[in-house]
């Protein structure tokens, strides 16, 4: 009986995660940084977002900012700086560049040029979007995710974005879980790759009280927390109204 009842759960919750096969999103134009990388982008209700994650080196200005590769000095640098995971420059078109909270908040802006780095209320737009349409997109953390990049998770988990991959990214959206750099171990380690992905946000266009937002591979769920400064994390940018 138990057995049966516990098949009867798992079966619930499986097709609660499924969703039809139809494409409801609208890939757009391609766009160009100042380094000369081209985004994917993709339209999902009225917003149009970067489809992978920022890899820029630059500001709008052309003044570069610093890649900084040692730990320790990872922490305790000023200013912009970036840093691809474990300094492994093979990762960089899938997963995108680890920025600081310097590099985001500066006014010289890293974003494209028509775009700016996603806002909370975007974020929190963006989320609520994908959950209002269940049968359209599914689950939300699956949603968003691409068909790589996370840890693989058992059929505990069928509403995570490591359980079966290939039913993955009904949004277009395409998110990675790149891992962070984590400055507040003052070691500047990397950590969490394909476990965690951790997105930067502007607070409606302050450069102040930024906040990250944050997947796991064997969960369902985007999260918002504050940000912790001296960490690295992924940047998303959406286009300009």
């Amino acid at each position: 009986m138990k057995k049966l009842i516990y098949s009867l759960i798992f079966l619930t919750v499986l097709f609660s995660c499924k969703k039809d096969d139809v494409q409801y999103y609208e890939e757009q134009d391609p766009v160009t940084d100042i380094d000369g990388n081209v985004y994917e982008t993709v339209k999902i209700g009225d917003q149009i977002w970067m489809a992978e994650n920022l890899r820029v080196t630059k500001y709008r200005n052309g003044d570069a900012l610093k890649n900084i590769t040692d730990g320790k000095e990872w922490c305790s640098t000023s200013g912009g700086r970036y840093c691809s995971y474990n300094n492994d420059e093979s990762l960089i078109p899938e997963y995108g560049l680890l920025y600081s909270l310097s590099a985001v908040t500066d006014i010289r802006n890293i974003a494209p040029e028509g775009w700016h780095i996603a806002t909370d209320t975007e974020w929190e737009t963006l989320k609520d979007y994908i959950i209002s349409f269940p049968k359209r997109y599914g689950d939300l953390s699956k949603a968003l995710s691409a068909k790589y990049g996370w840890k693989e998770s058992n059929d505990r988990f069928p509403c995570s974005p490591g359980y079966d991959m290939e039913s993955n990214n009904s949004s277009g959206f395409s998110a990675v879980g790149g891992g962070i750099r984590n400055g507040s171990s003052h070691t500047g380690s990397f950590e969490y790759f394909n476990i965690w992905g951790c997105w930067y946000s502007i607070r409606d266009g302050q450069y102040k009280n930024q906040g990250y937002w944050f997947m796991l591979s064997s969960k369902n769920y985007l999260l918002r927390y504050e940000y912790w400064e001296v960490n690295g994390f992924y940047v998303r940018c959406v286009k300009d109204l």
